[in-house]
């Protein structure tokens, strides 16, 4: 009796145990149904695959572990963690079903053709760490589920047509954030103001949106930050101080922000900066005196033009021995060039702009260039309709016999001062580039004045 009653248990135990050992298993194929599931409802939503890599590879016949773009994580379940997409031509829109995909820490689909809404269910994905959507055409108001996600840590949004507002306790909703780009959207209202909660931030992009209010100061905060961007936007007073409290900032830019503001003399305390861009504001008062005046000089790109800063320029300027463009260019500046001072690595837009004021003799700053024209545009008006009228009469006498030479000559100058001092540093030639040029001018001169 008591053998049958143990062989009774023991056969009752077995069946809990393979009814049990089913449920798991049935979850688990759930799971795994769910997660391929809203996969064909992703694929499902792309009306435009130009290399067919969806229709052909996205097969039922194949695991989705398999799939071109999908990768799995393995531990008894078939869950996917990773989507990555980019740079397919892909056209469509983006599935609610997307949010199913629980276990998910990485969704890249930037540069594609995307377009249409972000769903909500966006914020559904708990495990998400690196959220990738930039270079697409999505539009509308951005899901506020988004800033629920906890655990994402790279955003970039970048080059859409997204709109609406941020919300201002973004930073305590993303403690782990370390990359935020939102620029190229149609943004609008303040920039959060707690941006000091975002301990761990080390890239933060905003340019080329339309936010408007001031800099918050506990941007100040952020000491593991490297790149700030908050250019070509409409903000309003000035640049706060606290930036110069950046310690591990290399780039600055806030260009055509609408600023209004003396600059502080704090940035230049920022070791660490590379590269500022504060041109096209409204920025007054005189350059900081202790410009390069610190024991570590890396500013390699120091852009200041189209804004208001008088006074002269400070002497530490030739210690910036990493400098390799300083743009001066539409200020009230006196000395403007530094006394001709020019190097391989320094300040090739002012070489132009000081050939132009040697050929000319007249200076930026001259009563006649005010309004809409200026010392370049005057140059560059007068390749048209002949160089000899703006030269220095003293350079260009008509009964000269080499005339014709020279006028020539001054001519190749003037173009190449303009080349000098195009508008973007990447069009601009190398001092290298520019001697070598003067060199073959020089040559084509006495060749010609030869012949006269």
């Amino acid at each position: 009796m008591e053998k049958a009653a143990a062989t009774f248990f023991s056969l009752a135990l077995v069946l809990m145990f393979i009814h049990c050992f089913i449920a798991l298993g049935g979850g688990a194929t759930n799971y795994t149904s769910s997660d391929e599931s809203a996969l064909l409802a992703f694929k499902s939503q792309i009306t435009y695959d130009p290399n067919h890599i969806l229709a052909t590879n996205w097969s039922t016949n194949t695991s989705f572990c398999h799939w071109l773009g999908v990768s799995c994580r393995h531990r008894g379940q078939n869950r996917v963690t990773s989507l990555n997409l980019s740079n397919l031509g892909l056209k469509g829109t983006i599935s609610p079903q997307i949010g199913n995909l629980s276990f998910l820490t990485y969704f890249n689909i930037s540069y594609n053709h995307f377009s249409g809404h972000l769903p909500v269910e966006l914020g559904q994905l708990r495990q998400l760490k690196v959220f990738y959507l930039h270079i697409n055409d999505f539009s509308g108001e951005f899901p506020l589920s988004i800033f629920n996600v906890s655990s994402i840590q790279r955003i970039n949004f970048g080059n859409n047509s997204f709109s609406g507002s941020l919300p201002d306790n973004l930073c305590s909703q993303l403690p782990k954030l370390k990359e935020f780009w939102l620029s190229y959207n149609e943004f609008v209202g303040d920039i959060p103001s707690h941006w000091g909660e975002c301990r761990e931030l080390q890239y933060l992009s905003l340019h080329e949106n339309k936010f408007t209010g001031f800099i918050p100061r506990g941007i100040g905060n952020l000491t593991l930050l490297k790149w700030l961007y908050l250019g070509s936007n409409n903000f309003q007073g000035e640049l706060p101080p606290e930036m110069g409290n950046l310690r591990s900032l290399e780039i600055l830019s806030l260009k055509s922000a609408n600023l209004t503001s003396s600059i502080p003399s704090s940035l230049f305390n920022i070791s660490s900066l590379k590269e500022l861009y504060l041109y096209k504001n409204q920025l007054f008062g005189s350059l900081p005196k202790d410009i390069c005046s610190s024991d570590v000089h890396r500013l390699e790109i120091l852009s200041l033009y189209n804004n208001q800063l008088t006074g002269s320029i400070p002497r530490y300027v030739s210690n910036c021995t990493s400098l390799e463009v300083l743009d001066l260019y539409s200020n009230k500046l006196s000395e403007y060039g530094f006394e001709g001072l020019v190097s391989t690595k320094c300040d090739v837009y002012s070489f132009g702009i000081m050939l132009m004021e040697t050929f000319t003799r007249t200076k930026p700053t001259d009563a006649m260039f005010d309004g809409n024209l200026s010392l370049k545009h005057w140059v560059a008006n007068s390749i048209c309709y002949g160089v000899a009228e703006i030269i220095d009469a003293n350079l260009l006498i008509p009964n000269d016999e080499p005339y014709a030479a020279k006028v020539q000559c001054v001519s190749a100058i003037m173009e190449l001062a303009l080349r000098c001092s195009a508008e973007s540093p990447e069009e601009r030639m190398t001092m290298r580039d520019v001697l070598a040029a003067l060199k073959k001018i020089k040559i084509l001169y006495l060749t010609n004045r030869g012949k006269s």
